[in-house]
């Protein structure tokens, strides 16, 4: 009897499920209806209901209820940023929201060469969305951060990474409203894409992997029955254009269609904002007159690369009739966009520059600019940033391009005014009253809480405002035999003087 029951009461489940899908896609099933036969628009319903079961089938269930323990993760189980903190670097301070262990998607281990991805799902940094996921065989295809290149440290140790050696620790969440991550595994380096860089695109194998324990995030099968037809729009369209059109289209199925139809002419015209070429009617001799345009200015300038927006500018007030035939007014993007597409071949392109050769990134450009002074300040890297791409620099670029040339310089103050190391000193005098100023700090303890010390009065007046990044700059370059630091944390070496 209760079998009987429970019978009925899944049958009435999957009736409600079918009503469901037979609602939420109406599109799909209409344009079954109009093309195809109704066993294919059973067919199309029995597989979107066997995928509402084969998810309650499949789905592992997260492990909430964890002990935190020093080294050791459990596999599938959830974990806050500061549960993996804990398990790697407990010693260490943790705070919500900022620092390496609160903030970064990609850590470095201390002290070791292993890492931890935390990744999180259509995600974005500036300009740049990450697209990233994990198919039926465990792989998962990932970005590294805008910033980096193939020259990058982080980038270099993982092209060469050996997973018998060091290890990888994968953590995902679905959306940047979960507090918790997933524990997946450890990776396994599989490629990279040699022509992609900021950022630079990789493969993983997820070790140990069992498809049966995870449900697959994009699900693909051979039964499409919806064309995407971008060609359709008149003029410009946008990305809520397209999901209006196609109310089912996921984000990610927008991003390989916009990319997937590149080739054929779709340019971008500012933000989510896109055209075909064919409907801008750009004859061929307004571009061959921007093709000579651009050549006389590589030639009168000399510079091996050029920035579109300064490009942008230089048309506008040299050549009114090029600029109105290219349809470009309010518009840099869709120049640059023209550009791409039209002389593809001819020049190579990053973010903002394009030139003959290999274009530098902006953070790379901006170094060269100013790698020659010996103080750099947010002003400075803004005035250089400014004359290069017509825009101000906002806070989050200018804290990317301070991390990546961090290596050769301390930071001095909140406001990440940075010093060259072979320039920062301070007078023998000076040396002497904060080295017995330390050692009175450290008298009975072993450890400074540079979060809580409020102490800087007691140190020597130098030609620098003393605060927590320029202790830690003096302790690096004078001081480094007695102490480490330890993010914001500066320890007594056991048995040092």
């Amino acid at each position: 009897m209760f079998k009987d029951i429970g019978k009925s009461i899944l049958d009435c489940i999957l009736s409600r499920i079918e009503m469901f899908i037979l609602n939420r896609n109406k599109k799909e099933i209409k344009y079954i209806e109009q093309n195809k036969t109704e066993e294919l628009k059973n067919k199309y319903i029995n597989h979107q209901m066997s995928l509402f079961q084969e998810r309650d089938n499949v789905l592992i269930k997260p492990k909430n209820d964890i002990v935190i323990k020093k080294g050791i993760l459990e596999r599938y189980a959830m974990y806050s940023r500061k549960d993996v903190h804990d398990v790697f670097a407990a010693e260490s301070n943790f705070k919500a929201g900022c620092g390496i262990w609160g903030l970064h998607g990609i850590i470095r281990i201390p002290n070791t060469k292993d890492y931890i991805f935390f990744v999180t799902y259509d995600t974005k940094r500036g300009e740049h969305k990450f697209i990233e996921g994990i198919d039926e065989n465990g792989i998962f295809s990932w970005q590294s951060q805008p910033r980096q290149n193939f020259k990058s440290p982080d980038i270099i140790n993982f092209i060469n990474h050996d997973e018998k050696i060091n290890n990888i620790y994968l953590f995902k969440r679905n959306s940047i409203k979960e507090s918790k991550y997933m524990y997946l595994g450890k990776l396994k380096y599989i490629e990279h894409d040699l022509n992609k860089e900021n950022p630079v695109w990789f493969k993983w194998q997820i070790l140990d992997w069992k498809n049966k324990d995870y449900t697959i995030e994009s699900v693909n099968t051979d039964f499409n029955v919806i064309e995407y037809n971008l060609k359709q729009f008149d003029g410009i369209f946008s990305i809520d254009d397209i999901k209006r059109e196609y109310n089912r289209i996921s984000n990610e199925q927008i991003d390989e269609l916009i990319n997937n139809e590149k080739i054929n002419g779709l340019l971008e015209c500012g933000k989510k904002e896109y055209i075909f070429f064919d409907k801008l009617n750009i004859t061929d001799k307004t571009i061959e007159e921007l093709k000579k345009f651009i050549n006389n200015i590589f030639e009168r300038t000399g510079k091996k690369y050029l920035g579109y927006k300064v490009l942008y500018a230089n048309i506008s007030l040299l050549d009114e009739e090029l600029f109105k035939s290219l349809k470009i007014e309010n518009k840099p993007e869709l120049l640059y966009s023209i550009i791409k597409y039209k002389f593809n071949n001819i020049y190579v392109y990053t973010d903002e520059f394009f030139g003959k050769e290999n274009v530098p990134s902006i953070n790379e450009i901006l170094y060269d600019n100013l790698k020659n002074k010996k103080l750099i300040t947010f002003g400075m890297v803004n005035d250089v940033y400014n004359e290069l791409t017509l825009s101000n620099l906002s806070k989050n670029d200018f804290n990317e391009f301070i991390n990546e040339i961090i290596d050769g310089y301390y930071v001095l103050d909140e406001e990440k005014t940075i010093i060259s190391k072979d320039e920062f000193e301070i007078s023998d005098e000076n040396f002497v009253d904060v080295k017995i100023i330390l050692n009175s700090l450290f008298e009975n303890k072993n450890k400074l809480d540079l979060n809580t010390f409020k102490g800087y009065m007691l140190f020597p007046k130098i030609k620098y405002a003393w605060n927590r990044y320029l202790l830690k700059a003096v302790i690096d370059k004078y001081f480094n035999n007695v102490y480490r630091i330890e993010e914001e944390v500066i320890i007594k070496k056991e048995g040092a003087n």
